[in-house]
């Protein structure tokens, strides 16, 4: 099982403007929005919280959908030569060319 993403957020107002920033375990910070009150601020922070405590907080990434297919089918010990082909031509010509470099985080249900 995965260990839980540890995530700290921090609100600050800059700018006349409330930012709120999720900080890694790197200490990086990354930019969860921007917000015209504090009001609004500490409600997305609360929100992303509560998705940390369900489970659903899932840490921004860059990684394709191409780098994910590569890991994973090299994963697939039990698979037929025959089938391992099939499935290279299918990602190869349809599914390569449309979606290969888009981020995973950037796929929705309608792609």
């Amino acid at each position: 099982m995965k260990p839980r993403a540890q995530v700290r957020v921090k609100i600050r107002h800059r700018y006349g403007r409330w930012t709120l920033s999720r900080v890694d375990a790197n200490n990086k910070e990354t930019a969860a929005g921007v917000f015209a009150t504090k009001r609004e601020a500490i409600a997305a922070r609360d929100a992303l919280l509560v998705d940390k405590r369900r489970g659903r907080y899932v840490e921004p990434s860059s990684r394709t959908l191409a780098d994910w297919w590569a890991e994973w089918s090299a994963s697939r010990k039990n698979l037929s030569p025959g089938s391992r082909a099939v499935e290279g031509v299918y990602w190869s010509r349809w599914i390569l060319p449309h979606l290969g470099e888009l981020g995973i985080q950037q796929l929705g249900p309608a792609d």
